[in-house]
C-alpha cells in the first residue's frame, strides 16, 4: 500500500485546523489490491491516528461533492465534504462515527474512482487516510461503557489530566464529550488515552472540533433517550 502525501501538512476545514496523516499504518490492500486485511474494523478504530475525518486523495479535477456523497454516504452520516481544489485535488469528509471511516477505507482505498455507473475503469486510483482536528478543547470518547463502569468512572479517570468543565453524554450513543479548562489539558488526555488500555480495552477518543460538538449537541436534543439520564454534568 502506497503512502499519500501532500505538500500542505496543515490544512483549514471551516476554520479548524486540521493534519493529514499519512496511512502507511493501515495495510488493507497492497498495490495490486490484494491481501486484504484480516483484523477487524475495531483494531483500525483505535488506531492512535483513528478520527472520524476521511482523507480522500488522488481525484479527478471536476470532482463534486454530490459524487462523493453518493459514493461516500453508504458508510455513516456525513456532517462536511470538503474539497480542496489543486492541481491535484483531495478531499475531506467528516463522519459522526469513526466507523464510517474504517469502513470506507476498506472498501474503496486504491479502488478506481467510478463517477457514474457506466464509468468501467475509473480514470485513477483513491487514495484514503486520516485527517486529525486540532484545535479544540474539548475531547470526544466512543464506547466508553466498554473501559468504564458508568459516568462517575469515567469522571474520575479523567479528573487526572486536568480540570474539567463539563461532561456532555449521549448514552444511546455511548459517547461523551469532555470538556476541559484548556487546550493543553485536553491534548494530553488524548495523546495518553489514544495509547492505554484501560480495564483491559482501548478507548476511542479524539478532539472533539467546535462544529463536532454542535452537531452533537443538536443530535442529542433530538433523540429519543431519556433527558434526566443524558443531562450533561457541568463541574
Amino acid at each position: 500500500m502506497q503512502i499519500f502525501a501532500t505538500n500542505d501538512k496543515q490544512i483549514s476545514i471551516s476554520g479548524n485546523r486540521v493534519e493529514i496523516s499519512p496511512c502507511d499504518y493501515l495495510d488493507l490492500v497492497d498495490d495490486n489490491n490484494h491481501n486484504k486485511s484480516n483484523d477487524s474494523d475495531d483494531d483500525y478504530e483505535i488506531h492512535p491516528r483513528a478520527t472520524r475525518t476521511l482523507y480522500v486523495g488522488n481525484l479527478d479535477k471536476d470532482i463534486s461533492k454530490n459524487v462523493l456523497a453518493e459514493k461516500f454516504g453508504q458508510f455513516g452520516e456525513i456532517m462536511e465534504i470538503d474539497i480542496k481544489n489543486q492541481n491535484q485535488p483531495f478531499a475531506f469528509i467528516r463522519y459522526s462515527e469513526i466507523s464510517s471511516v474504517v469502513k470506507a477505507m476498506r472498501k474503496y482505498d486504491n479502488e478506481p474512482m467510478r463517477k457514474y455507473e457506466n464509468d468501467q475503469k475509473g480514470s485513477t486510483r483513491l487514495k484514503l487516510g486520516f485527517g486529525r482536528s486540532i484545535s479544540s478543547n474539548c475531547m470526544w470518547i466512543g464506547d466508553y461503557q466498554d473501559a468504564f463502569s458508568d459516568l462517575k468512572a469515567l469522571e474520575k479517570y479523567l479528573n487526572r489530566y486536568g480540570s474539567i468543565k463539563k461532561l456532555l453524554p449521549d448514552h444511546e450513543q455511548k459517547t461523551v464529550l469532555c470538556f476541559y479548562e484548556t487546550f493543553d489539558e485536553t491534548k494530553k488526555a488524548v495523546e495518553d488515552l489514544q495509547m492505554k488500555m484501560i480495564n483491559g480495552r482501548k478507548v476511542k477518543v479524539e478532539f472533539a472540533s467546535h462544529d463536532y460538538q454542535t452537531f452533537f449537541i443538536e443530535k442529542k436534543a433530538t433523540s429519543k433517550s431519556d433527558g434526566s439520564n443524558d443531562s450533561h454534568r457541568a463541574l
